[in-house]
């Protein structure tokens, strides 16, 4: 991919038709930019293992 290509739409993108298109300018992504910019807001810690008794109400737990 070159540098000018990243100014593109994501419908450019193999795999991206028009529904995932509209789900994406609905988060604002509209081009390639937009998508490699856009980062998780939150992660889930999954290997801490965490008795049930241990965690709160709507905290995500795992368990073995």
């Amino acid at each position: 991919m070159y540098l000018r290509e990243i100014t593109q739409s994501v419908t450019r993108l193999k795999g991206v038709g028009s529904v995932t298109a509209k789900n994406l300018a609905a988060m604002g992504i509209l081009a390639v930019k937009d998508l490699l910019l856009h980062y998780p807001r939150a992660y889930q810690d999954r290997i801490t293992i965490r008795p049930l008794s241990s965690s709160a109400d709507g905290m995500p737990v795992n368990t073995v």
